[in-house]
């Protein structure tokens, strides 16, 4: 194969042991599609990974350097530095779960072929699989009323995230959801394919910060071109998100603090 299948963009920040959990998990997929294969590091703490830099091992990844900026604006210097004609976007601590999986889905693509495939996800907590998170195969239904679609689980092609000009880079969560309805909006071919290849870190940025997950979804629900049933559903959604994580939460969390304080005041007076 003379050109590049795919580009693999890692990116990291003082975390060598999450580094080399997704590097090790990519090198079957390596030893599969050879020059096929490009795996390129944005790496925002360089001498926190210089071991892993100058391993034998790790020789074919693609090192770059950047001051931390955020996850997006480094994803978008990892991409467009991509010579492959489809981007996966894997952090370090997320993994590549079955790489023969990964190989034949792309092998199997077609020139002309759609701009974004999608499939289901694992979420991993310390390497084990704690929740699948599966996708609706019409892909506007993951857009209204949910945020089902991660970057792990989505192949995109690479002139179409050159054409959208990459990940809006204001968005600290949600850049890729933001991506995923700019595509639906200009009514980008879409391709669903059902199978796990892909599992992503339950601590990730993201799954820690609900309150900010939920004000950005709600910044970009106004952007989807839906009709009126849809935008009732995709705001109704919005309310329950909101009322759990800035009413439910907090008021559980003061009642649980609360009658800690009461009990141990308690202890502490017997």
């Amino acid at each position: 194969m003379s050109r590049v299948k795919i580009s693999i963009v890692t990116i990291v920040l003082n975390d060598p042991i999450g580094l080399e959990v997704t590097l090790r998990s990519c090198l079957p997929l390596k030893n599969l599609m050879g020059d096929a294969y490009e795996h390129i590091v944005v790496d925002s703490s360089p001498e926190k990974h210089r071991e892993l830099r100058d391993h034998s091992e790790f020789s074919y990844i693609k090192w770059m350097e950047s001051s931390p900026q955020g996850i997006y604006p480094a994803l978008n210097l990892g991409s467009r530095m991509a010579t492959g004609r489809w981007l996966w976007h894997l952090n370090a601590r997320d993994c590549l779960m079955n790489s023969d999986e990964l190989f034949s889905i792309l092998m199997s693509l077609e020139e002309e072929s759609a701009e974004i495939i999608f499939s289901p996800v694992v979420l991993l907590r310390e390497n084990s699989i704690i929740k699948k998170e599966i996708p609706d195969p019409i892909f506007k239904k993951n857009l209204i009323g949910q945020i089902s679609l991660c970057h792990q689980g989505v192949l995109v092609s690479k002139d179409l995230f050159l054409r959208f000009n990459g990940f809006t880079e204001t968005f600290r969560y949600l850049g890729d959801y933001d991506f995923w309805v700019r595509a639906y909006n200009s009514k980008i071919l879409t391709q669903y394919i059902n199978n796990f290849f892909a599992g992503y870190d339950a601590e990730g940025v993201s799954a820690q910060n609900a309150k900010g997950v939920v004000l950005e979804y709600f910044q970009i629900l106004k952007q989807i071109h839906l009709n009126p049933r849809e935008k009732i559903c995709g705001y109704f959604k919005f309310s329950l998100m909101f009322i759990k994580y800035f009413i439910l939460f907090p008021f559980l969390k003061t009642a649980r603090i609360y009658k800690i304080s009461k009990w141990a005041y308690r202890f502490i007076k017997s």
